[in-house]
Formats: structure tokens, C-alpha cells, sequence
């Protein structure tokens, strides 16, 4: 997480100047408009996105469900005799 507070004074995140000025409101976070810059930024971000554990799970849950398809395709495949690769041969 960024943060602009730096003792007590509010720093640009681009050019680190002191000349800080509020600017309205993004979402429930103050925002705020360097003088010198014109660098408009919040005090503090937020990581977006889920965590990393859970985007493993999901991942495993995908490759699981997606294994499972091409398995029951391959059995109904075989099941109704249907080969893999026709032969395209006028």
C-alpha cells in the first residue's frame, strides 16, 4: 500500500512536493491535486483483485471441472464409437 502521509504533511506521490491541496472525494477517500505537479492521487491504495490463495482454488476447481468434461466427452466418444480424428479422404 502507497502511502502520501509522510510527517504529518501530505506529499505528492509524483514529485514529492509538500504543496498539497484537497480535491473532492473518490468513493469515501479524500482526494487530492498537487500545486506543482498537477499529479491528482488518495492518501493511501488498496490492493484490488483476490487474494492468492483464492485464485489458486479457483484455478484447481477450473482444471478439475475441465478434466472431468474432456474425460466424460472421451468416454461417450468411445462409448458410441466415434473416433478421435475422421479420416477426411475423398
Amino acid at each position: 500500500m502507497e502511502m502520501a502521509l509522510h510527517h504529518g504533511e501530505m506529499n505528492c506521490l509524483d514529485c514529492q512536493s509538500t504543496h498539497v491541496s484537497q480535491n473532492g472525494h473518490r468513493g469515501a477517500k479524500q482526494n487530492y491535486l498537487c500545486g506543482d505537479s498537477g499529479h491528482q492521487f488518495i492518501d493511501s491504495y488498496s490492493p484490488k483483485g483476490y487474494p492468492d490463495p483464492l485464485k489458486g482454488k479457483g484455478l484447481k476447481l477450473y482444471v478439475t471441472v475441465l478434466a472431468a468434461s474432456i474425460n466424460l466427452l472421451l468416454h461417450y466418444l468411445k462409448f458410441w464409437e466415434i473416433p478421435l480424428l475422421p479420416h477426411i479422404i475423398s
